[in-house]
């Protein structure tokens, strides 16, 4: 995880909203893990294995259309934490 260096407080703006104690609790969970472009960090109906809280740039949630064509359907940022949001078909709305 990087803190700002003058801060001393998390880069992700998730992080920064936690009071010091909850942040002391998950810190020992926290790594920073370096992405690059088109990584996939999670495929659709997929165990949830990661929660990934950005410190810049931005991840795209893309479907896949029947014509093999893929549309983005939502771009998040450094304010939510990024986990496996999809839903499997017969888990219902």
């Amino acid at each position: 995880m990087t803190f700002d260096i003058a801060s001393g407080c998390p880069s992700n703006q998730a992080l920064q909203m936690l009071d010091a104690a909850d942040l002391d609790l998950l810190r020992p969970h926290l790594a920073t893990v370096e992405m690059v472009r088109s990584s996939v960090l999670s495929e659709a109906g997929a165990a949830l294995n990661y929660v990934y809280f950005p410190h810049g740039g931005s991840v795209s949630i893309t479907v896949g259309l029947s014509e093999g064509e893929m549309i983005e359907v939502a771009v998040l940022g450094q304010l939510v934490p990024i986990a496996n949001i999809s839903r499997r078909e017969h888990d219902g709305p």
